[in-house]
């Protein structure tokens, strides 16, 4: 990041420039890959946005829907989307969506968030508190693996004092808001199982 602070970091994976800024400066050597930028960086002027897009940052104050939805609105992803922002969002918590497995996470543009991009993404979000638990409404987050799963990886992350909630299961979105945790049922793949393979969201904290 810029050592005098300057830009504005919009939560998303962007920046919002303010005058006296360098892409150098921000991003360092990689700066054009990790910026996205594609034009003259000596005409960077102040209000042009940099950097690539991973989420969409919940703007208004409403104990509904995900504070950062990873879910992209297109043709594929766009049912879960709407869905993820019906979802219900206590106070006293920062809510995430987005799919996942049991060792990755995906942004909009399905390319993998690491647990410490995930960090830091939530830390500098204004509706995230010091100490708030952490729901990620995503698939396997939490579920059984060698080593570490990502939930774990995201505790480790975030520091000591923080409680990071992850489905042991598949996460499955419905239109009223409401997210059921399980497997999927022995009928069908396109519907939970109400009676196997049920899951809960495990509590993961920093080791």
């Amino acid at each position: 990041m810029d050592p005098d602070g300057r830009e504005i970091n919009n939560g998303d994976g962007t920046v919002t420039i303010v005058e006296g800024d360098t892409l150098w400066d921000i991003y360092g050597a990689n700066w054009r890959e990790e910026s996205g930028y594609e034009g003259d960086p000596t005409k960077l002027q102040p209000g042009q946005v940099v950097g690539k897009k991973v989420c969409e940052v919940k703007q208004e104050d409403s104990n509904k829907g995900v504070d950062l939805n990873f879910f992209a609105n297109n043709d594929i992803d766009g049912d879960i989307y709407g869905y993820a922002k019906l979802v219900n969002n206590p106070s006293d918590q920062f809510v995430i969506g987005g799919h996942g497995d049991r060792q990755s996470f995906a942004d909009i543009n399905y390319s993998d968030v690491t647990p410490e991009k995930l960090a830091s993404l939530i830390k500098c979000n204004p509706n995230y508190k010091e100490g708030m638990d952490i729901k990620l409404l995503s698939c396997n987050l939490g579920g059984k693996m060698e080593g570490d799963n990502y939930a774990q990886q995201l505790a480790n992350a975030m520091g000591p004092g923080v409680n990071i909630y992850a489905a042991t299961e598949y996460c499955w979105f419905f239109s009223n808001g409401s997210v059921f945790v399980a497997g999927y049922s022995l009928i069908s793949k396109t519907i939970p199982s109400l009676l196997f393979r049920r899951g809960e969201f495990k509590c993961f904290t920093a080791k």
